[in-house]
């Protein structure tokens, strides 16, 4: 799936990914897949990992 989306940003350089997942809230597994991109050309800044937040209210500035 990571090389899916490594593709689509490749594509539209000015693109952003931003995947939201419970294991997020720990470093260690935000590196780990951070590194799955960067090792195929993608730069950090275009990748946001973030934990699950508690309720969707939380979430809704995450995507202006």
């Amino acid at each position: 799936m990571i090389d899916v989306w490594v593709k689509i940003l490749q594509a539209v350089p000015s693109a952003r990914f931003l995947l939201k997942n419970k294991p997020f809230a720990c470093p260690a597994a935000r590196e780990h897949v951070l590194q799955l991109f960067v090792k195929k050309g993608i730069a950090a800044h275009r990748i946001d990992l973030l934990p699950l937040a508690p309720a969707n209210a939380g979430q809704i500035h995450l995507h202006h």
